[in-house]
């Protein structure tokens, strides 16, 4: 990988911050998340090229429900 790559963990881990933020702040009315699935050019979806569910996909779903 390149330098600009974060582990899926980290993925989750920054997704789940922005939402964190965006609900501290208040004016935010929701968060748009870009790419369910990764595709063979991006991979920051929710979703692995698979279909298999990515660490972000249980750590986005926990937050969505708090």
């Amino acid at each position: 990988g390149t330098t600009n790559n974060v582990s899926p963990t980290e993925e989750g881990n920054e997704i789940v911050q922005a939402m964190a933020q965006a609900r501290q702040l208040g004016w935010i009315g929701s968060v748009y998340i870009y790419t369910w699935q990764d595709t063979s050019t991006w991979g920051f979806g929710l979703l692995d090229i698979n279909g298999q569910q990515k660490p972000a996909y249980a750590a986005v779903a926990a937050a969505a429900s708090e």
